[in-house]
């Protein structure tokens, strides 16, 4: 429906995505990505606050959306893909990287709320569930391959769905 937020305060994934990209640093780095499926669903761009040292920064967004078009578009299909992710790693060698996801099992309480009988009103347990269910909490640990100044970090992508790799160590 419309807004980031519902009415009763829970944040829909949309907010999730811009709560998200309100960390992306200043700067673009080059990235590299490749897909199992080679459609053309698949995008992503990497930042950082400081391009002398991302270590600490460096963050990279990748979505796997299909066009939805109406009339003559072009309708692409839209399937689960592991995308491998590549970028210049020269002064650090990360071992591993968080991935926050939001799709329709993370940070979406949507599929939740319908399991309750998408109740009109809610009482306070309800909504606490449904706010849990909302948010982007810990992401997932991913094993970081490093390759001539290269890092490489492989995750799958759901359809409709956005990965974000960040918390590199």
């Amino acid at each position: 429906q419309y807004g980031m937020i519902s009415i009763n305060g829970i944040p829909k994934p949309s907010f999730r995505a811009f709560e998200l990209l309100a960390t992306a640093g200043n700067y673009t780095l080059s990235t590299a990505i490749s897909d199992d499926a080679g459609l053309g669903t698949v995008s992503a761009f990497a930042t950082t606050s400081d391009p002398q040292n991302q270590q600490h920064t460096l963050q990279v967004f990748v979505s796997n959306f299909a066009a939805k078009g109406n009339g003559d578009a072009l309708l692409l299909p839209c399937f689960a893909q592991n995308v491998t992710v590549r970028v210049p790693a020269a002064t650090w060698h990360p071992s591993t990287v968080r991935a926050y996801r939001i799709d329709a099992w993370h940070a979406n309480p949507a599929e939740i709320w319908m399991a309750m009988g998408s109740p009109e009103y809610m009482n306070r347990t309800q909504l606490a569930t449904l706010m849990a269910a909302s948010e982007n909490v810990g992401g997932l640990a991913v094993k970081v391959k490093i390759e001539d100044s290269i890092a490489q970090v492989t995750v799958e992508v759901p359809p409709d769905g956005v990965v974000v790799l960040k918390n590199w160590a």
